[in-house]
């Protein structure tokens, strides 16, 4: 028999993300239409196809070694999660959970999703079994991984109050949208950062003070 999560048994001892996890799991499972828009979207962003929503399992055991945070299983294939909030990728753990991806029965991916943009490994981006938003909808660029603001909008639709309480907890970790302006998101638009590091030249000058170093950023949005 299959263990059904349970959000009130949760570990009191579990780190934030692994915290994070346990909770996610019990959303999706209490709300399969909304892990259904989930995995549509990974779909839509990554190239592949749309497939039917069959379950959800946090921290599969695949070795004892090798556990990623979460599973979606579709129809079709299984995708794989490594979640991050404020840490940073581990030793080759792109590299260790595409080999399991690789090695599964089932064909499967594995997709990552952060906090915020994570330097990753230039070689892990070619990884057969790694999938990254390709095609970005709100400005057409692409990314080297998923962020959780990218699922926020989705939470948010759900209209039942775990949801909405699951959003608010998002939003208290900092994992909904920053309300950017008109202008855009600097981190993931080029044409943003472009405008940005433009309007970042006029401000400069106004903290050169004697003594004081100021560089702007050569590559960057400029700051």
């Amino acid at each position: 028999m299959i263990k059904q999560p349970n959000v009130f048994l949760v570990e009191p001892t579990l780190g934030p993300e692994d915290r994070f996890t346990a909770h996610w799991t019990y959303l999706l499972h209490c709300h399969p239409e909304l892990a259904q828009s989930i995995l549509d979207r990974i779909a839509d962003w990554t190239g592949l196809p749309r497939s039917e929503y069959v379950a959800s399992t946090d921290h599969p055991r695949y070795t004892p070694e090798d556990r990623p945070d979460f599973l979606i299983e579709s129809r079709d294939y299984n995708v794989l999660f490594e979640h991050k909030l404020d840490s940073e990728l581990g030793p080759a753990q792109l590299e260790r959970y595409c080999a399991l991806a690789r090695s599964s029965p089932k064909e499967s991916y594995l997709i990552l999703v952060g906090k915020k943009p994570l330097p990753i490994p230039g070689h892990a981006e070619g990884l057969d079994r790694y999938r990254q938003p390709t095609s970005h909808p709100k400005n057409g660029s692409a990314r080297s991984h998923f962020l959780w603001e990218d699922f926020y909008d989705l939470v948010r639709a759900v209209p039942s109050r775990l949801a909405t309480d699951f959003a608010a907890y998002m939003a208290a970790l900092g994992l909904d949208p920053w309300p950017y302006t008109a202008i855009g998101d600097p981190f993931t638009s080029d044409e943003a950062k472009s405008q940005f590091r433009h309007l970042w030249r006029d401000v400069l000058p106004r903290y050169r003070r004697r003594g004081s170093l100021i560089k702007q950023d050569p590559v960057g949005a400029g700051f």
